[in-house]
């Protein structure tokens, strides 16, 4: 696999690379938004890695910038942003994941082996409980769990930061960027989420937040 490597911290670039060449892929680093737009074809990399925070062009703009030239090309967001706006951006420009640092390279491995597999777009959450992104729907053993569009979303928010506990205002903010729901209707949305599906589906950290594992 052939991947470009956006990532303006010497250590962890470094790091990156050395780990994903070891698994016999080929890493192509760039520290900053000008060393990525100096390459010549965009369009020979399997995989994009790219840092938001980075001088010059940032990854958002290259973002925008790969999915103005409709490059299909899986790409994942790496940075220590708690920005909900941020995210939101990135997925709307065609981000595929979002990982926050700190992070594991065997997490960053697992998050990015999904896309090469048929059906990365399906995520398991029981054995009888399937997400499927590009359908936006919930599915129990191939039927279809009715829920609304917030649940839909508060779901998915979720399964992007799989776990990890979400806080209650961050998970408002993705839902409804201008806050038109409060602490009790998100709890009970999820606990409309659980009724139609299973208890454990989504756990409560208490004092924190919510997570799926």
């Amino acid at each position: 696999m052939n991947i470009l490597l956006l990532e303006d911290t010497y250590t962890l670039r470094e790091q990156i690379a050395e780990y994903f060449s070891l698994l016999g892929h080929d890493v192509t680093k760039c520290a900053d938004g000008d060393a990525f737009f100096e390459l010549d074809d965009y369009r020979i990399f399997d995989l994009f890695l790219l840092d938001l925070n980075v001088p010059n062009f940032s990854g958002l703009e290259i973002l925008e910038f790969l999915h103005n030239e409709k490059i299909e090309t899986p790409k994942v967001v790496i940075t220590a942003s708690a920005d909900i706006a941020s995210m939101k951006n990135s997925f709307q420009h065609g981000c595929c994941e979002y990982v926050k640092k700190p992070f594991s390279l065997e997490e960053l491995e697992v998050r990015i082996n999904r896309f090469f597999t048929d059906n990365y777009n399906i995520f398991e959450l029981s054995d009888k409980y399937l997400f499927d992104k590009e359908k936006n729907s919930l599915l129990c053993e191939d039927t279809e769990i009715k829920l609304t569009k917030i649940q839909k979303k508060i779901i998915l928010y979720l399964l992007t930061n799989r776990g990890r506990t979400c806080s209650v205002n961050d998970i408002i903010e993705y839902i409804t960027p201008d806050k038109l729901i409060d602490f009790s209707t998100l709890a009970s949305h999820i606990k409309n989420i659980r009724q139609a599906t299973t208890p454990n589906i989504i756990q409560t950290v208490r004092g924190e937040g919510y997570r799926i594992v």
